[in-house]
């Protein structure tokens, strides 16, 4: 596992020895749930203010 900016891809995947890549598969920790789901202010399409937190009660 290896983490970085998108723009390091290149040299993250050659300091692990990698010599070819077919695919790859990226968790970007968030879901429709997440984007979709009233009180969490991700949304426009919701009369709600837009707070965008993934964490509804979060203060900070």
């Amino acid at each position: 596992c290896s983490c970085g900016s998108y723009a390091d891809a290149e040299r993250i995947i050659a300091d692990h020895g990698i010599k070819h890549v077919s695919g790859i598969l990226l968790d970007l920790g968030y879901s429709s749930y997440h984007i979709e789901g009233s009180g969490r202010g991700f949304s426009f399409q919701k009369n709600e203010p837009l707070i965008m937190r993934y964490e509804p009660n979060a203060t900070e």
